[in-house]
């Protein structure tokens, strides 16, 4: 088992994924609350811990995204965080790229799971690499962390766009 709970929760849901009905049920839970997802409940309530709704939240919209697309969920490389992955989606205008970074960044807790729900989808459909594990972390932490958490996306999609090598 993987030391970090992010990781062994990703590897659960690409295992579940392998099976087409549970794969379907998962994928009815993209942008939406976790109340408007009921077919997810048997495949995912059972690797939650219920008195942690916002986790609960981060959980369910991270296993509906990885149904989406389970292949490059476990990343084989580094890949950064939601910031390095919306600024590496060329197939958009730099302009849409840095707004969907700045609107992901300003959402409450009650707002960003669903909202990177659709936002991770596009990005996805596009074959743009996403860590889950680390958005995982970064969903399940916003409530507490959000400013932290915002700056270093939008931090992360600046250095992706405008890489410089800092002297020594």
């Amino acid at each position: 088992m993987p030391s970090d709970p992010s990781t062994w929760f990703v590897q659960r849901i690409v295992e579940r994924c392998t099976m087409p009905a549970v794969r379907s049920d998962l994928r009815t839970g993209i942008g939406v609350p976790v109340d408007r997802a009921p077919r997810m409940h048997a495949h995912v309530a059972p690797l939650v811990r219920p008195s942690l709704a916002h986790e609960t939240a981060a959980r369910y919209c991270v296993a509906a995204l990885i149904a989406r697309r389970p292949d490059g969920a476990l990343p084989s490389e580094y890949i950064g965080n939601l910031g390095v992955s919306i600024a590496r989606a060329t197939h958009l205008a730099e302009q849409t790229r840095e707004d969907l970074v700045r609107r992901l960044t300003a959402q409450p807790a009650s707002r960003v799971t669903i909202d990177v729900g659709r936002v991770v989808s596009g990005l996805r459909d596009a074959k743009v690499p996403v860590n889950f594990p680390r958005l995982l972390n970064d969903l399940t932490a916003w409530p507490q962390h959000r400013t932290r958490i915002a700056t270093e996306w939008l931090q992360s999609y600046s250095r992706e766009l405008n890489p410089i090598t800092l002297p020594n």
